[in-house]
């Protein structure tokens, strides 16, 4: 795995955890930070020579997580690339995950406005 990290999209918890999704490396990643400074990384891998950037977190009601982001071998090129959608639990084991194909050319998609 790379040392490269982006952050996509996040937020902080009722506990004051910031929750928040992007990559490290080829992988894409859940980062959770702690008040005292600590953290802890989930990597989710790619398909082989792709890229998973997380791009969406959305809390749900039952403690756990909606996450969205982007498979593709370049993820800058918006005519290349696959939906990923995954549902987390609040330990963020993955519960549910789809990849799509999407027929038009997208950077990925927002929960916000």
């Amino acid at each position: 795995m790379s040392d490269t990290v982006s952050i996509s999209s996040g937020f902080i918890n009722e506990d004051n955890t910031m929750e928040l999704v992007g990559y490290s490396g080829n992988y894409g990643a859940y980062f959770r930070m702690f008040g005292d400074g600590n953290y802890e990384t989930t990597t989710f891998p790619a398909p082989e020579g792709k890229k998973l950037v997380l791009q969406t977190l959305t809390p749900l009601d039952n403690g756990g997580y909606f996450v969205s982001g982007r498979i593709a071998t370049n993820p800058s090129d918006i005519n290349e690339g696959e939906l990923k959608i995954m549902i987390l639990d609040g330990d963020l084991n993955v519960v549910k995950e789809q990849t799509l194909q999407v027929a038009e050319g997208f950077l990925g998609f927002t929960d916000g406005a």
